[in-house]
């Protein structure tokens, strides 16, 4: 929601550059998704979402500071994500597969179902305090506070010992 709405209202951007600057989160996350799940697989799950996490966190906070100092455009925003699409890539598929690793398989249907109602609660819910967001703290604002959240998610990682060992 603030990539879209930086776009069409600090940058006075038409569909088409909306278009393109949704697209560059998407296709590198589509392309690279089974490469992420491969790695996933071979890799120590925290560390993968330990990276993700603060590389996500850097690339909000960084567009942040260009919104902060005005001097966001467009392409910044594409670049970004690519990035942001490269690190979910990575992240989504560690972070599902990380689940089995941290419940007893009694409780597995358990979390994997809390799980995926938190992911589509997020898709409800963060879309309105988003718009509430923007409208009181800004979208400078808004790109700090989400890279605060992943920069705590990265510390949550530090948390989780590695049952593997990465190779």
């Amino acid at each position: 929601v603030a990539r879209g709405w930086l776009v069409v209202d600090r940058l006075n951007g038409s569909a088409l550059d909306l278009g393109i600057v949704t697209s560059s989160t998407g296709v590198p996350l589509l392309l690279l998704s089974l490469l992420g799940g491969v790695v996933s697989d071979r890799f120590a799950k925290r560390n993968l979402l330990l990276l993700t996490q603060s590389a996500n966190g850097l690339v909000a906070l960084l567009v942040a500071i260009l919104v902060f100092t005005d001097l966001i455009q467009i392409w910044h925003l594409i670049m970004t994500g690519i990035l942001s699409g490269i690190t979910f890539a990575f992240n989504m598929p560690s972070r599902q597969s990380l689940i089995p690793e941290l419940v007893r398989k009694e409780k597995l249907t358990n979390a994997i179902a809390l799980n995926s109602a938190g992911m589509n609660l997020n898709r409800i819910i963060a879309p309105s305090i988003a718009g509430i967001l923007v409208g009181t703290i800004g979208i400078g604002g808004v790109y700090l506070l989400i890279g605060g959240f992943y920069t705590f998610a990265a510390f949550t990682m530090l948390k989780i010992r590695n049952k593997k060992i990465s190779v």
